[in-house]
């Protein structure tokens, strides 16, 4: 969920919205219960007591906002070169290449995270295990700095133009709004229609 506080100017957003402005779009998957535990417990064997469910988060300046990013790895595991972040996905999938996308995405960013969190990362990786039983197979993700720095930069402007057309639309909404509400401030919706007008005309 992207958050925005005009105030302390500050855009909040995880590794999910970076990679659904991208490419892969964005993901509606129902959930199912038995699975996600059945792929929970797949996903902890897997991690082989390594660091597992490793929850990344920093901060940075970017175009006068302070943004806070966050994600996750579902496995890191240490080397003589470095940390070696691991994304887990499973198969069969009903959108085999939508699903490998993403999770290349996933730890591109993350590794990206780690990175800037001050760990030196050495490589990423996408393990796909089956639920069927086929072998576990693995997909090199490569790892540059500045390769996913320029990406995560063009993600972030891709969603701050995107809410220029929030701003748009709501500000439509409020000219066509009853009469008799034009009187009831809503203090909220202003501060955020504000930060995102100004945000659009920053990055246009």
């Amino acid at each position: 969920m992207i958050l925005i506080d005009e105030r302390a100017r500050t855009l909040a957003l995880g590794v999910e919205d970076l990679i659904d402005a991208g490419a892969a779009g964005a993901a509606f998957a129902a959930v199912d219960p038995p699975r996600a535990r059945l792929e929970a417990r797949a996903r902890e064997a897997w991690a082989d007591g390594a660091r597992a469910d490793v929850r990344l988060s920093t901060e940075l300046h970017w175009r006068g906002l302070r943004v806070a990013l966050d994600g996750r790895a579902d496995v890191v595991r240490a080397s003589p070169r470095g940390a070696r972040v691991e994304v887990v996905r499973f198969a069969p999938d009903d959108d085999e290449a939508t699903s490998r996308a993403r999770a290349v995405e996933r730890a591109g960013f993350a590794s990206l995270l780690l990175a800037l969190g001050g760990e030196r990362v050495a490589g990423a990786s996408v393990i796909t295990l089956s639920l069927v039983g086929a072998a576990p197979t693995r997909i090199r993700v490569a790892f540059a700095h500045e390769r996913w720095a320029t990406r995560l930069d063009e993600r972030l402007e891709y969603v701050a133009r995107g809410a220029q057309i929030i701003a748009a639309r709501a500000l439509e909404r409020r000219a066509f709004a009853p009469a008799q509400d034009a009187g009831v401030p809503d203090d909220s919706l202003e501060a955020a229609e504000r930060f995102l007008e100004r945000l659009a005309r920053e990055v246009a």
